[in-house]
């Protein structure tokens, strides 16, 4: 995965939400509504019946262009029918996880402070999930980030546009020197590590997808809004229009 990267939309396959119906049925119909990335979540599965779905889908998002991550359990991730893991704040640490997985593989770890994001960033992982952006059903215990916590996450540690910095985001205020290093704010931003790509997390739905966008995100992540829907793939295409119209207005305002 490169730094340069548009993710566009991201499912998260929360086995809860899916119920009784089968993942890979629901996989198809969003696949074909254009969603590129999904992570299968199932916090109460043994990690044999989750390797035994991530056979299932993993062939599917590979015949359909898209990537496949697995929620928390880096181990499985080594298994060739996933691209890698999605590790939350109390997770292993990115480093532990680059080494079980070397570097083939997507490590994304979530972050809803900028200090969690730099840590990330500089740990070596490959994007950041930054949220709940919004107040949300799946994580009810997460005081929202808000637009502004969202933005503040992408202007320190992600890859931002530059249309969207241009437009959305002021430089960074000099505020003296570094005590360490004898270099202003103005310096180290000359020099800092490059960014990686933000997706947007929590409460997103499709008339909030703009509004996170604009903020910086490389893409936006959903769970609820798609799976609880009667019609997940339609729920998923209507994102997808969202992401596309905003493109379209902004140019190459997301990262290609």
């Amino acid at each position: 995965m490169t730094t340069r990267s548009r993710i566009g939309l991201y499912i998260i396959l929360d086995r809860a939400l899916l119920g009784d119906r089968d993942p890979a049925a629901v996989l198809r119909s969003l696949l074909d509504a254009g969603a590129g990335w999904f992570q299968y979540r199932d916090k109460r599965a043994s990690d044999e019946e989750v390797a035994g779905e991530l056979a299932r889908l993993g062939p599917l998002c590979r015949s359909g262009g898209a990537r496949l991550l697995v929620n928390d359990r880096a181990h499985l991730a080594a298994s060739r029918h996933a691209d890698g893991v999605h590790l939350g704040a109390s997770d292993m640490a990115v480093g532990e996880a680059r080494r079980l997985l070397g570097p083939g593989k997507i490590i994304g770890r979530s972050a809803q402070t900028v200090d969690e994001a730099l840590r990330a960033r500089d740990e070596g992982a490959d994007y950041l999930g930054a949220g709940a952006v919004y107040p949300t059903t799946t994580k009810g215990d997460a005081a929202p980030l808000g637009v502004a916590g969202l933005a503040a996450i992408c202007r320190a540690a992600g890859d931002l546009p530059s249309r969207i910095r241009e437009r959305h985001h002021s430089p960074p205020p000099v505020r003296g020197r570094d005590r360490e290093g004898g270099r202003t704010a103005a310096e180290n931003v000359g020099v800092r590590t490059p960014g990686i790509p933000v997706v947007a997390i929590g409460g997103i739905t499709r008339a909030r997808a703009a509004e996170v966008l604009a903020a910086g995100a490389s893409g936006v992540a959903v769970a609820s809004a798609v799976l609880s829907a009667a019609d997940p793939g339609e729920a998923a295409r209507g994102i997808v229009e969202e992401i596309g119209r905003f493109v379209r207005a902004h140019g190459s305002g997301l990262n290609s």
